[in-house]
């Protein structure tokens, strides 16, 4: 069973107004040329079917892992999912390794935040991870990850995002991000960015940031 603190809960609302959120400005400030060559190869038929089928097992896997910390029973997918099966195997895998025994306290799933009238996004879990505050995000992949590689970059400089905006909103601290994936062969891994990470992935948001409100000044002039 996991602890459930609603200390931040009236504060995860957002602001009126369209903004862009982290994804966004990820995306927007990213360099596409492996995606772009990967689609050649493959096709973009091809491309377009596997991206689809990974979002579908994203969002199963994404709505089981909320209402599994939430404590929910029972029927926890709809019978009619397609993705029921392996979502629910990814999602227990995350729990089993990359939660239990170590998220303390939730404060916040699937959390509303945002930083002033910059950006906003929903945040995936919020809470006291082995002893310290931290955002925490899960992912699921096709194929085993690198640090190294740009996806992952861009997952730790959201991670970042989101603690900017939590510490605005809610006054606290937090300064620790938590990559919890698991590939569709069932193999587990997890990333957590702290102390000069930390810092160097919230100056890179900082950055994006400032990059894409400049352009769409441009753009609106």
């Amino acid at each position: 069973m996991f602890k459930y603190n609603p200390l931040f809960k009236e504060k995860y609302i957002w602001p009126k107004g369209k903004l862009p959120s982290p994804s966004r400005v990820l995306d927007e400030t990213s360099d596409k040329t492996f995606l772009e060559k990967w689609r050649k190869k493959v096709g973009e038929k091809e491309a377009d079917r596997i991206v689809a089928y990974s979002i579908a097992i994203g969002k199963s896997m994404h709505t089981y892992l909320e209402k599994k910390i939430n404590n929910e029973e029972g029927k926890l997918l709809r019978k009619n999912d397609p993705n029921k099966a392996i979502a629910t195997t990814l999602g227990n895998i995350i729990i089993k390794k990359g939660l239990k025994e170590k998220l303390e306290e939730v404060w916040g799933l699937e959390a509303h935040l945002h930083f002033n009238n910059n950006y906003k996004g929903i945040a995936d879990l919020i809470g006291i991870y082995e002893g310290e505050p931290a955002i925490i995000d899960f992912k699921q992949k096709r194929s085993y990850q690198q640090e190294s590689y740009d996806s992952v970059q861009n997952y730790f400089t959201q991670l970042a995002a989101y603690g900017l905006a939590h510490n605005k909103m809610c006054g606290t601290t937090i300064k620790k991000g938590v990559l919890l994936i698991v590939t569709h062969d069932r193999r587990f891994q997890r990333f957590i960015i702290k102390g000069h990470k930390w810092r160097y992935h919230c100056l890179d948001f900082i950055k994006r940031l400032k990059h894409c409100i400049k352009e769409r000044s441009k753009n609106e002039m």
